[in-house]
């Protein structure tokens, strides 16, 4: 079951309807699309739930994607398509997941570049955190084992080749010396939307990736507790209620700068939220140790609405986390613009959709 969901903004009489390339969308035919619904508690959301049939896809010799379009009828009658441009689409693979796959195409009249859904809650913890039943991996543990010897210093666009795969790879490398598991490692990823996956198709942004790795290469199992929207403080208070019970063996904090409210803050409060970051970054770590468990940080990055104002502050707070003795996993300076921002190219990587993972797999 998919359920389809845009942002529309209508006036009385008015409705929105989803109309597509498969026989369940109408077949490009207005008068056999499906029509969308709306409440007074989830308006401007409107939503269709409907089956679609991906049998006649799974023949290689037919197209791979489901295309398809919405439209707003008006109430005297006429149709208005959103874009004149290409279609919205949709991957066509039997996903495994729960009965209902949520599409969210963001608004009316914007197409994402890359399509973005997720399965309901209860299903993508189950599908995130897999069990790990016959599978015992030993593995050797290394020279290098002192917190300060062991940096990652790879990042998405560094390497030319491999990019975001090459800096996974050297992550679990690293995680890998740190002990000699019998039956793996638990790693706990606590962040914000970036570390949660948000935007990215089916939820599986970096650490959908990394949970992959470590689980098939190693029998390590990797729990995402990561909440769209955290900062430091939030953090800290729902540490004790979502990664101690998990008895982690490391832990990993993902967080930004951004949602700490630097690039919409009065400049005079910018070094004060900057210092509220850190401090709240050690408090973390500490919070880590407490429970035996050995803490990694994943660095800043860049944000859509900094400026160079901004920008001279995340190296600095970089180069504080080094001094920490904690493993990094330091994001590409080539993602920026030389002003805070997302170099040209790389619009909506982060929060890491699909079509920006996928842009530092090929590179």
């Amino acid at each position: 079951m998919y359920r389809f969901q845009i942002i529309a903004h209508t006036q009385m009489g008015e409705s929105i309807g989803l109309v597509g390339s498969t026989p369940e969308l109408g077949e490009w035919d207005v008068s056999k699309c499906l029509h969308l619904q709306t409440n007074e508690d989830q308006y401007p959301v409107w939503w269709v739930e409907t089956d679609i049939d991906l049998t006649p896809f799974l023949n290689s010799s037919n197209q791979q994607r489901i295309e398809y379009k919405y439209v707003r009828f008006y109430s005297d009658g006429g149709v208005e398509w959103e874009t004149v441009g290409p279609n919205r689409w949709l991957p066509c693979r039997p996903d495994p997941g729960s009965d209902t796959l949520t599409v969210d195409d963001g608004a009316f009249g914007y197409l994402q570049p890359w399509p973005y859904a997720y399965w309901d809650q209860a299903n993508r913890t189950q599908n995130f955190a897999k069990p790990l039943k016959n599978l015992i991996h030993k593995i050797g543990i290394g020279s290098k084992t002192r917190e300060d010897d062991i940096f990652i210093t790879s990042s998405p666009q560094e390497k030319s080749s491999q990019g975001f795969q090459n800096c996974l790879k050297e992550l679990i490398h690293n995680i890998a010396l740190l002990y000699k598991a019998k039956n793996g490692l638990k790693i706990v990823v606590i962040g914000s939307s970036v570390a949660l996956g948000h935007n990215a198709w089916l939820m599986k942004g970096w650490t959908g990736y990394l949970q992959e790795e470590l689980y098939e290469k190693y029998g390590h199992q990797l729990v995402n507790v990561s909440l769209s929207g955290s900062n430091v403080t939030t953090t800290i208070d729902r540490f004790s209620e979502v990664v101690t019970p998990e008895k982690p063996d490391i832990v990993i904090i993902a967080l930004s700068l951004g949602n700490e409210g630097l690039a919409h803050c009065p400049p005079h409060e910018r070094a004060a939220r900057q210092r509220k970051f850190e401090t709240g970054l050690q408090e973390l770590i500490e919070m880590v140790r407490e429970i035996g468990a050995f803490p990694m940080l994943g660095s800043v990055y860049p944000n859509g609405d900094y400026t160079a104002e901004h920008y001279w502050l995340l190296p600095r707070t970089h180069l504080r986390m080094l001094s920490w003795g904690i493993p990094i996993l330091k994001w590409s300076s080539g993602f920026y613009d030389g002003q805070g921002r997302w170099r040209e190219g790389t619009p909506l990587i982060w929060p890491p959709q699909s079509k920006g993972l996928r842009s530092c797999l090929k590179r």
